[in-house]
């Protein structure tokens, strides 16, 4: 399993428009793309900002190569749409993991570059 997390830093003053636009528009906008089975949508709360607040979803995806696609295919779009309503209120990174099996004998690279 492949984890597409981004990682979302808002403005304080902007945080309850943006919380309702992901869990009501973005988020279901993301999973009805096809290429995500789930999302978790997280709170970062330590380190505390004083000016800011921190975000994480997780979406899992069934392999590399389906997230390479959405990145080309559908994530431009979406990014596009997230620009256009909180442009220079958030900033975002994303980052690409993979789940470790810990419960076997070894833990195993999942994915080599």
């Amino acid at each position: 399993m492949i984890i597409y997390n981004v990682e979302i830093s808002i403005i304080k003053e902007h945080q309850t428009d943006f919380l309702m636009w992901m869990v009501e528009e973005h988020i279901p906008e993301v999973l009805a793309s096809g290429y995500f089975s789930d999302a978790k949508f997280l709170q970062v709360l330590d380190p505390e900002d004083e000016n800011n607040i921190h975000f994480e979803v997780q979406y899992d995806c069934d392999s590399l190569e389906k997230l390479r696609e959405y990145r080309q295919v559908a994530a431009p779009g979406l990014i596009k749409k997230t620009e256009a309503k909180f442009g220079g209120k958030f900033t975002a990174k994303r980052t690409i993991m993979a789940y470790l099996n810990l419960k076997s004998d070894r833990v195993k690279t999942v994915i080599s570059h």
